[in-house]
């Protein structure tokens, strides 16, 4: 394993944060929180954004939906996921990429954001899907009917995005070290 990816808001973080420092050579990026899980702000920061627990919506089309949306509601996106750069970097770790649940960083709100803040701070690398990976979320996708609509739904939007990208480097590949059933 040459990298792996790390969510700021979980409840073992810090530990995670620690663990990968201590490991000489391995690339840790940071995995954007944007769906299925909770803020790093505070609600009354972003209040547009997540419901009163401070939890994202729980359907990608959804969140791709509701972050298309400009005004207030693209700011508060920027302070959200400023804040979860800035927690990363906080832990001491070299941000080797950023990725996301469902490939939400691929969406062209989000990824103008990073744009964005790709300026300001060392956001180099995205992390995109590739020819095995989405070989492999096709043959072995796991859920409902529902769930699989939407994963039909999203690929416009992030393929979009994937060309967009173009300026971030992001793998060549990615292996598949165990199948999931």
């Amino acid at each position: 394993i040459s990298s792996t990816g790390l969510r700021v808001n979980g409840p073992a973080s810090r530990s995670a944060m620690v663990s990968a420092s201590m490991r000489s050579g391995l690339g840790t990026g940071l995995h954007l929180v944007l769906c299925e899980g909770t803020s790093t702000l505070p609600r009354r920061h972003i209040p547009n954004l997540v419901d009163a627990g401070g939890r994202f919506v729980d359907r990608p089309v959804e969140a791709v939906w509701l972050y298309r949306r400009g005004g207030g509601l693209k700011k508060e996106l920027r302070a959200e996921i400023r804040a979860q750069v800035e927690k990363f970097l906080s832990g001491g770790l070299v941000l080797s990429y950023v990725s996301s649940s469902y490939g939400l960083h691929l969406v062209p709100s989000v990824l103008s954001i990073l744009r964005e803040l790709s300026l300001e701070y060392p956001i180099w690398a995205l992390r995109k899907p590739c020819g095995p990976t989405w070989k492999y979320s096709r043959e072995f996708m796991v859920g409902d009917w529902r769930r699989r609509m939407e994963n039909m739904a999203m690929r416009p939007a992030l393929a979009w995005g994937r060309l967009r990208s173009g300026r971030f480097r992001g793998p060549d590949r990615v292996e598949i070290l165990g199948r999931h059933r």
